[in-house]
């Protein structure tokens, strides 16, 4: 069971993850990637609550099911994150405007 009350610093997990990742990647070890993307899925949505990561980890994943001549399968994944496409509402435009600006203004 995951929560995200039993991890202290969620993005270092999250960190550890991407790296298992790239190791089993870097070596070939591709049907092995499946369920260590599943694992960073469920922790995106779980733990971290960031719809984005989510996404990103699907397309990941349809990436990988392309590698292994799944292609149906990845394409169906496709569509799926393709009819959820996030779209900033206007509170989330005020914030990143302003995190822009700070950034501009010395």
């Amino acid at each position: 069971m995951i929560s995200k009350y039993s991890f202290m610093k969620p993005e270092l997990t999250l960190y550890h993850l991407q790296n298992v990742l790239k190791l089993l990647e870097e070596h070939y070890f591709s049907i092995q990637q499946a369920p260590v993307l599943m694992l960073m899925q469920l922790f995106n949505k779980m733990v971290l609550g960031d719809e984005i990561l989510v996404e990103v980890t699907e397309l990941k994943r349809a990436r990988l099911l392309m590698n292994l001549g799944l292609n149906t399968q990845a394409e169906d994944l496709v569509k799926d994150v393709k009819t959820r496409s996030y779209v900033l509402n206007d509170e989330e435009k005020k914030v990143n405007f302003e995190k822009i600006k700070a950034l501009k203004d010395p």
